[in-house]
């Protein structure tokens, strides 16, 4: 078992090492990850725990998001910097206001909108 255990070890590593470093992801690619598992996250706690929005968690899935975003939004160039993030942006800052009082599920699409 060790021998197989090492043999793919070495193999994984030597494929790293073969494989040019364009094929990792760039860090815009890396934000827009970051972005969607935080928001992920969010919708889910929402929806499956109904945690309030001022709850420390919900805040912190809250302002990663926004920070991935705008992080996103401040290096696209081009045609790129044409999309409209300002309008996300906006969505999660307007959230403990649009939803307070409101149920779990109304909290939970309004992330799931975002």
């Amino acid at each position: 078992m060790k021998r197989k255990c090492g043999i793919l070890a070495a193999l994984t590593i030597g494929l790293a090492i073969a494989i040019p470093s364009g094929l990792f992801a760039n860090d815009i690619q890396r934000l827009i990850g970051d972005a969607g598992i935080n928001l992920g996250l969010w919708h889910a706690q929402v929806e499956l725990f109904n945690t309030p929005s001022t709850d420390p968690s919900q805040v912190a899935y809250a302002t990663n998001t926004f920070n991935s975003i705008d992080e996103i939004r401040n290096r696209f160039i081009g045609p790129l910097a044409n999309i409209d993030l300002q309008s996300v942006l906006d969505l999660i800052s307007r959230y403990p206001a649009a939803t307070d009082g409101q149920s779990a599920a109304y909290r939970a699409s309004y992330v799931h909108g975002i």
